[in-house]
């Protein structure tokens, strides 16, 4: 047999956020024997004032091609690519009603505008982590009904509770893995597009159905412009 290693490096911009260790950038590098696309760095220490991460692009003004966090990504083979930090603004504080329960926070409403867009819930009040939304959010709101397009959940994020949102229209979400529960009637329509990025560590069994279908796929993905046979 013959054994091959394939390496590549992703710099990984962080965008005007920085790292528990206040760096700005990192460069790591991959082996790709096994999997034949890097994952990109999950990034569960990244934060910047006011804002929630979404996951990586191309470019820096988010125009380019979106990379969720743990989400596979293709690098030529010994080569090098710059992914950037992807935020999104939060709400003003000022416009979310919320309890204190213990060192955690409960949204319990919301009294601002109803067309901000992308509508994203903040990761922190107050230095407290924002863990659940509560089904009086949407209450007797100011604005009648939430009309944006986007909701982005910060990674605290664990629970959102029946009729959380019962008056809004979103039809695209972000939220992260290590979200325990969303209530099947949390929102009032189906939401059509779910962006699930990676906070919690892979665990992965010695055969695993998902982990062959992805491999597939990065076959599919490197081959695409070449003449294949498929089975």
């Amino acid at each position: 047999a013959v054994s091959f290693d394939i390496k590549c490096s992703i710099v990984y911009d962080y965008n005007g956020g920085a790292d528990n260790d206040g760096e700005t950038s990192k460069t790591i590098s991959y082996h790709l024997t096994q999997h034949q696309r890097p994952n990109a760095d999950p990034a569960p220490t990244l934060h910047r004032d006011g804002h929630v991460l979404t996951g990586w692009n191309t470019l820096p003004d988010g125009s380019g091609d979106h990379v969720g966090l743990g989400s596979r990504v293709t690098v030529a083979n010994g080569g090098q690519i710059t992914l950037y930090a992807e935020w999104a603004k939060s709400l003003d504080q000022d416009d979310l009603l919320y309890i204190v329960r213990g060192d955690e926070i409960v949204l319990t409403g919301y009294r601002g505008k109803g067309d901000v867009q992308p509508f994203v819930i903040p990761a922190e009040i107050d230095g407290k982590p924002v863990v659940e939304i509560g089904g009086s959010f949407t209450a007797n709101m100011r604005c009648g009904t939430l009309s944006s397009q986007t909701l982005v959940l910060p990674n605290t994020m664990r629970n959102v509770v029946s009729n959380a949102f019962l008056h809004s229209t979103f039809s695209e979400i972000y939220f992260s893995d290590n979200i325990e529960d969303i209530d099947e009637r949390a929102f009032p329509y189906n939401i059509g597009t779910w962006h699930i990025n990676a906070f919690d560590p892979p665990c992965f069994q010695a055969e695993n159905n998902s982990t062959i279908f992805a491999d597939n796929m990065d076959r599919l993905i490197l081959n695409k412009d070449k003449k294949k046979l498929i089975f």
